[in-house]
């Protein structure tokens, strides 16, 4: 599942168990799914993204104009914020698994989530007009094909399984994303994909379709 799919369904999850009447979630399923959203799903990127991803990114665009060295530049600017974002929710976890102050941790939980899917669309916005079409005229298939087979080996073949097997959750319903993955992604990582072992991981994340957002 992708960072932005984790940061909606999990305030839909703090919005339906604030509403008054409802309660279709409580607080450990909150924080079960919270753990996966950013202890895996947020930290694993952000390292792949710190270590393997930007050095490459700025080395493949080095001899780009200005104009997209400037948008690369807001994205990082945005993934810091989002990283911020990310610590205040990891606190805000910490405290309802305690159960303290549930009502007010939720809310903030929750908006802080929105504020970070809003920050993750911008960036995808910028990455699909700009920095894609840039890096494909900088970078063969073949050599993006090795970074992403770069980094599914720093994952590791668990932490691999995991990720795929979410992505693939995820770009399976649109006809379009899945030719890009069968392009972007090697053979045997998507075979890896088939796997569920993400499941166990998200709780009731799982549950919520994107017609329910």
């Amino acid at each position: 599942m992708s960072l932005k799919e984790s940061m909606k369904r999990l305030a839909y999850m703090c919005e339906r168990c604030n509403e008054e009447g409802t309660e279709e979630y409580d607080v450990k399923d909150i924080v079960k799914s919270g753990a996966y959203a950013f202890d895996f799903n947020h930290d694993t990127l952000h390292s792949v993204e710190t270590n393997i991803f930007k050095p490459w990114l700025t080395s493949a665009l080095s001899s780009s104009p200005s104009s997209i060295h400037s948008v690369l530049s807001e994205c990082w600017s945005r993934k810091s914020a989002i990283n911020s974002h990310a610590s205040t929710c990891k606190s805000l976890l910490s405290s309802l698994s305690k159960n303290r102050s549930v009502p007010s941790s939720l809310l903030a939980l929750q908006k802080t989530c929105t504020t970070i899917a809003s920050l993750i669309d911008s960036n995808i916005h910028d990455q699909d007009t700009v920095l894609v079409p840039s890096i494909n005229a900088a970078a063969t298939s073949s050599q993006q094909k090795r970074l992403n087979s770069r980094i599914l080996k720093s994952l590791g073949i668990t932490q691999a399984r995991t990720h795929l097997s979410s992505m693939w959750e995820v770009v399976r319903h649109e006809p379009e994303e899945v030719e890009l993955w069968k392009i972007k992604i090697p053979k045997v990582a998507r075979i890896i994909a088939g796997s569920k072992s993400w499941e166990d991981k998200i709780g009731r994340m799982k549950e919520i379709t994107p017609n329910s957002l």
